[in-house]
């Protein structure tokens, strides 16, 4: 049987400045509660944390056992009484990381995390080591055994990136270069450099937010989140990061705002329900953005997509309720069959892509991507009617929904339909 890993997260005084929020010391062991360490014990050279800090880290319900370092900047060698060749997470409670680092160290023997120089926005005295000629910086965060960490003078973030220098000019071989390591992340639909920021003062609050944000933003979009939304969601953020509103919150208020616009639409008042149909096209990015940028998750952010299409759908066919109403009811039917029938087999299709090649279409390549941009989608679909109903013609606008729709599923469809064939007809004996 397996020891479950356990995680050290050494704080200092710069572990107790705010970034976006939340103190740097509480990213570290968010990072490390969300991949199930267990165990976690936070080593403090002062053996205390200020009392508002130590609320905060019990509001969000992280177990963890606070210990004290001796008068030589060593831990408590109670905490290291099991197997010594037993294998720890060490990370540094000063510094932003990456949140994919404990389950890429969680596998395979002691490591520790090295990015080069260039690679690091902030630096202030950092030591370093040199490779083959490159220069390299400690990026917060190792696994080694408990013996090791018996050793280690941890009295302050200087003083672990020192021992992990020492460590790789003994053993080159535990050096894991991040700058290296396949960074494509599926949820972003992106490639996202590995996060590695020292934290030196709360004047690097600006900066380390805006890392932060540019890294929470999914990068394959439809031209309205991208040209329109995004800008205006990254400096609502920079704002609201800094409240203690909550991602969960924030989704309740978007769908609040939406299933208003749904009534509105029901009841005719097409201008108003387009008007907050368009503003919840921002809101519903930002609860994605505050999540990633605080780093606070819950279950209620995976069944976030399922809400989405409920009052999505639930827009078109108060739609068709109201412009059926005085007889005209072929057009609007029709119109909200071809839509839905379009968003059905969507799901279908790119359901049958991803089981097929274990991928979403969207990030299939550049044609997929280019095709995302102005696919028709909830977004295209609502600027797309805009125009029509400025001008009093809300029935042609949604008759052209469904023709823009009709005309998306095609070619997508037809992109996925001759994928998979190529593909079956590459494997067939």
């Amino acid at each position: 049987m397996t020891t479950p890993l356990r995680g050290f997260v050494l704080a200092s005084a710069e572990s107790f400045i705010r970034i976006a929020g939340v103190t740097v010391l509480e990213r570290a062991l968010r990072t490390l509660h969300y991949e199930d360490i267990s165990g976690l014990t936070v080593l403090c050279p002062e053996g205390e944390i200020p009392e508002g800090i130590l609320l905060d880290l019990k509001a969000f319900n992280i177990p963890f056992t606070l210990s004290p370092l001796d008068e030589r900047g060593r831990a408590d060698s109670s905490l290291l009484s099991a197997e010594g060749a037993q294998q720890v997470l060490l990370l540094d409670g000063s510094a932003l990381l990456d949140s994919r680092l404990p389950s890429l160290l969680s596998q395979g023997g002691e490591r520790f995390c090295f990015v080069p120089q260039e690679c690091v926005p902030s630096q202030a005295a950092l030591p370093s080591i040199t490779l083959s000629g490159r220069s390299y910086l400690f990026a917060g965060a190792a696994k080694i055994s408990l013996s090791r960490l018996a050793g280690f003078v941890l009295s302050s973030p200087l003083s672990l990136a020192q021992e992990a220098v020492e460590a790789i000019e003994n053993e080159p071989e535990l050096l894991l270069d991040l700058s290296t390591l396949p960074d494509y992340k599926p949820d972003m639909r992106a490639h996202v450099p590995f996060l590695f920021f020292p934290v030196k003062k709360p004047e690097d609050n600006p900066a380390a937010k805006s890392l932060l944000i540019r890294s929470s933003q999914k990068l394959v979009l439809d031209w309205p989140a991208w040209y329109i939304h995004r800008p205006i969601e990254n400096a609502l953020i920079s704002k609201i990061c800094e409240w203690s509103i909550t991602p969960n919150q924030l989704t309740v208020l978007n769908n609040l705002a939406a299933f208003a616009a749904l009534a509105l639409f029901a009841a005719g008042f097409l201008t108003f329900g387009l008007v907050l149909a368009l503003i919840v096209g921002v809101l519903d990015g930002l609860d994605g953005k505050q999540a990633r940028v605080k780093l606070h998750f819950s279950p209620l952010g995976e069944w976030e997509h399922h809400l989405d299409k409920l009052y999505e759908n639930g827009w078109y066919l108060a739609l068709a309720w109201h412009l059926s109403a005085g007889g005209r009811i072929s057009l609007p039917l029709i119109s909200l069959g071809t839509i839905l029938g379009a968003n059905v087999l969507d799901m279908v299709l790119t359901a049958a892509y991803r089981r097929v090649f274990h991928l979403q279409f969207d990030d299939s390549g550049p044609f997929a991507r280019a095709l995302r941009v102005f696919a028709g989608r909830r977004n295209t679909y609502l600027w797309t009617f805009a125009p029509f109903v400025l001008v009093g013609k809300p029935l042609l606008g949604f008759a052209c929904i469904a023709l823009y729709a009709l005309l998306s599923l095609m070619i997508k469809g037809g992109g996925i339909m001759f994928s998979i064939f190529t593909r079956f007809r590459k494997v067939a004996p």
